[in-house]
């Protein structure tokens, strides 16, 4: 047994690559199921610093005392930035009652949320190729999205019409606040190897318990000082909070200021896998499935308004479907690594059954919380993408992190154009006795279709995989 003083020194490049970004022909070299998983220990950022440092210098992996602060740093941003995006509807409940914003339509003051929602979707991909390019920029990009996201929070509690909070809190706070999170998608792999189930699992929650707690923490403190004051209350908080991440959160190997012929290419893909038939087919099926998903997130609790003039009773229908989407994320990735057409099969055709057998007929609250928890549970389809990441990547990190981008951009996508679509489903003036309650009697019938069409996805998923397996085009 040798002991470790009489072992040679370790030179950190042995470790880490050279370069940010891989050449293209390097990348069937590399190996991980992860999607979010990097080409080096170095993260999706850092590039190896010229000059040997020795390995017993770097600190410990799989715990210790910088592993753990990452993961409370990542816990806040995953709480504070996800929170607010999932207890939104509670504050539509509130604008729908209140004036200037009564006299907007319910489509109108929903585009503030999804849109929001939608450019936290649709930014980690551009925002993780641009770091990877300018790892040596990231903490400053991260403290001006601090402020940008801070001031433009307060800004809105000044606003007056609907299209300014749509951009202040819509465009500037979601482009800000997944700037923020990025990341922590890829540090978490510098930090994390053996254990990386148990971080993630704790880093993760936090949007669980930020759906649970905000939408009682908002509509208290609207009840209490009005819509302005809740904003600034929260920018106060949010910021606060945010800037204390910021300060934590850190790189196991700090990057070097580079030059700028050191820097690697944008892109270290051709694209290949954009044309795999089971990229096409996920990229399908998520985009249908979060247009099923969105309309229950976005209008649950105003369905629930309608039976109940208590705001806090309403509030409790966000609580309890964010509560249900967290449990159904752990229940659809457990079903997906042992088999992910399966678990995309089981959200659309389980999503579907609720929203016909559940939704429509939903004339209590008890009724619109029992379909709240069916609704949760099956809305995280999102679980079954790494399942598909392993598969296109066929094994390499750099593009499993691409197709997980690329399939979030596409639940961005919907997440925007949802309200555009929803316009002309909700028809207030309209209402069925049997089913269809309160106007929403064709978002109903789109949610159960759309959900349906999911389930079918996952049906093909299955056929073209096992095809695929058969000709030895893919692995069992």
């Amino acid at each position: 047994m040798v002991r470790q003083d009489d072992a040679p020194p370790i030179e950190l490049d042995t470790l880490s690559p050279a370069s940010p970004s891989p050449a293209p022909g390097s990348l069937n070299r590399l190996s991980s199921a992860n999607p979010f998983d990097t080409p080096s220990s170095s993260s999706c950022f850092a590039k190896a610093p010229s000059s040997p440092f020795l390995a017993q210098e770097l600190p410990p992996v799989d715990g210790g005392r910088g592993a753990w602060t990452f993961v409370v740093a990542a816990f806040i941003l995953e709480t504070v930035i996800w929170g607010y995006s999932f207890a939104f509807a509670t504050i539509l409940v509130y604008l729908q009652r209140t004036d200037p914003w009564r006299s907007n339509s319910l489509a109108v003051l929903s585009a503030i949320g999804a849109v929001n929602l939608g450019v936290q979707y649709l930014l980690p991909l551009p925002t993780t190729i641009f770091f990877r390019r300018y790892p040596d920029y990231v903490k400053l990009t991260l403290w001006v999205s601090v402020a940008l996201y801070t001031g433009s929070m307060l800004l809105s509690s000044w606003a007056t019409q609907a299209w300014q909070l749509v951009v202040l809190q819509g465009i500037v706070c979601g482009a800000t606040g997944s700037v923020l999170y990025t990341p922590v998608l890829c540090w978490l792999n510098d930090w994390w190897l053996e254990r990386k189930g148990l971080a993630g699992g704790i880093i993760f929650a936090g949007a669980g318990i930020g759906g649970l707690v905000f939408p009682f923490l908002l509509s208290s403190l609207l009840s209490w000082r009005g819509f302005p004051w809740m904003v600034r209350i929260w920018a106060i908080l949010a910021g606060t909070t945010l800037a204390l991440s910021v300060y934590l959160i850190k790189p196991r190997v700090a990057p070097r200021k580079m030059r700028s012929h050191e820097r690697g290419p944008w892109l270290a893909t051709d694209g290949a896998f954009l044309r795999d038939p089971i990229m096409l087919l996920t990229l399908g099926t998520s985009f249908v499935s979060s247009l099923s998903t969105f309309p229950v997130s976005l209008y649950l609790a105003s369905y629930a308004s309608n039976l109940t003039p208590s705001a806090f009773e309403a509030s409790v229908v966000v609580g309890v479907y964010n509560v249900a989407s967290s449990f159904g994320c752990a229940f659809t990735g457990w079903l997906a690594d042992i088999d992910y057409p399966l678990a995309t099969l089981f959200c659309g055709a389980a999503g579907a059954l609720a929203a016909f057998a559940s939704w429509g007929l939903a004339d209590s609250l008890a009724k619109v919380y029992g379909f709240a928890v069916l609704a949760g549970f099956t809305s995280q389809v999102i679980a079954a993408w790494s399942g598909c990441a392993r598969d296109v990547s066929r094994g390499n990190p750099y593009v499993g992190s691409l197709v997980f981008g690329v399939l979030a951009g596409s639940r961005g996508l919907a997440s925007i154009v949802m309200p555009f679509v929803s316009e002309g489903l909700y028809r207030p003036g309209e209402s069925e006795q049997v089913w269809g309650r309160f106007g929403f009697y064709r978002m109903e019938l789109f949610v159960g279709i759309t959900a349906t069409i999911s389930a079918f996805g996952g049906v093909a998923l299955k056929v073209v995989r096992s095809s695929m397996v058969k000709s030895g085009k893919l692995r069992a």
